[in-house]
């Protein structure tokens, strides 16, 4: 897995996005701009955004949680934030009512690992990732990467990735269907809202495809 290992001595925070809460992660995005010891690797993460993306002209690289969880969870210098228990290597995180107590929890958490992979709802678990990478460069911890996987930590991660979203509707189906209808929420918003200009801004920090991923991708379409 080619962004399982950091070794450039910086630390990586990994987030897997999509259209809910994306003005939130926007808003990390602006304070990352600053950041001189801590890389944010943002990816598209659904289909919709994959797709809206598109039509503002943007070709978007799509890596589904649940794919990348599939491979952290086969490492062993990672330990786990979670709602709930995931394996022996896992903390289960108090409910976060507001930002203050997010950062607040990431100024006191004692690092047992090198590696993070957190399980909460997003925007929180994104923040949440931010604050502890800060902490770590403060107390001059050994901090290399952080993925933010949400629920995707909690599925069969050996599935194919077309099989995601039933998997979702049948462990949870409550919880899917209202992010379904956040999707199309969202997509109102930024088409009809008045949130293009700022969704724009959100679309330029997250990573594309470059002309050599196309040419790849083709290619092995072909084949």
């Amino acid at each position: 897995m080619n962004e399982a290992l950091n070794i450039r001595g910086r630390i990586k925070i990994h987030h897997y996005v999509n259209l809910i809460g994306w003005r939130d992660i926007l808003m990390i995005m602006k304070e990352s701009e600053f950041d001189v010891n801590i890389d944010h690797l943002f990816y598209c993460d659904t289909w919709s955004l994959l797709v809206i993306g598109k039509l503002f002209g943007h070709k978007l690289i799509h890596m589904p949680g649940p794919r990348i969880a599939s491979n952290i969870l086969d490492l062993e210098d990672v330990e786990y934030l979670t709602s709930s228990v995931v394996n022996a290597r896992s903390t289960v995180l108090p409910f976060f009512s507001d930002n203050f107590e997010i950062r607040r929890y990431a100024e006191s958490y004692q690092l047992r690992g090198s590696n993070l992979a957190l399980g909460i709802s997003s925007p929180k678990q994104n923040l949440l990732a931010y604050e502890l990478a800060k902490s770590a460069i403060k107390h001059s911890s050994p901090l290399f990467n952080i993925w933010c996987l949400g629920a995707a930590l909690y599925m069969n991660h050996r599935e194919e990735s077309s099989f995601y979203f039933k998997i979702f509707l049948v462990g949870s189906p409550l919880r899917t269907l209202t992010k379904l209808a956040l999707y199309v929420k969202e997509s109102c918003l930024i088409f009809f809202g008045g949130y293009r200009t700022e969704f724009l801004e959100f679309l330029s920090h997250l990573e594309v495809k470059n002309v050599h991923d196309i040419a790849s991708n083709r290619s092995d379409s072909a084949s």
